[in-house]
């Protein structure tokens, strides 16, 4: 599932960088399902960033074992692909985005994959969500950085060994 404080800041961003015709486009592509949510229980029409919490928390309801891999193209979109369009975000901004990813126990990699922090005691649910979806390029990329971490312990512990 996406975690609701990345719900958050996804709404704000896309809200300050996008046009609604934009975001639509952005969630569409991304796999976000149904139509663009445009009103309240009330009658009232959602602002944009209320558009996209309402979207992204459908997305939990209604699809979430495959929840990560939408917001990795949610992600992608807005850190890799339409940056040239609309420019960058800034230092502030892509900290936010990382540490509220970490609070969540996920790493961004390029293309638009979500990866699990290494935790110890087995598979944790994010990779767990992964199986489920049948994200296999974000699984693929999960084992290649735990491959990584466990071959850069390794060269640690050589180093140790011999000193």
């Amino acid at each position: 599932m996406i975690p609701n404080p990345i719900i958050g800041l996804l709404a704000n961003l896309l809200d300050r960088y996008f046009t609604r015709g934009d975001i639509v486009s952005i969630l569409m592509a991304a796999g976000v399902p149904g139509e663009e949510p445009r009103r309240r229980r009330d009658g009232q029409e959602l602002n944009k960033a209320q558009m996209v919490t309402e979207w992204l928390q459908r997305v939990n309801r209604e699809n979430a074992a495959g929840s990560l891999a939408v917001l990795g193209r949610i992600l992608r979109s807005l850190l890799e692909v339409d940056r040239r369009r609309r420019g960058d975000l800034d230092e502030s901004e892509r900290g936010d985005l990382n540490a509220r990813l970490a609070e969540s126990d996920l790493r961004y990699m390029n293309g638009g994959l979500l990866v699990p922090v290494v935790m110890t005691g087995g598979a944790t649910p994010a990779l767990q969500e992964l199986l489920q979806a049948r994200d296999f390029p974000g699984v693929l990329a999960e084992f290649n950085r735990a491959t990584e971490n466990v071959q850069g312990s390794r060269s640690a512990t050589a180093a140790n060994v011999r000193s």
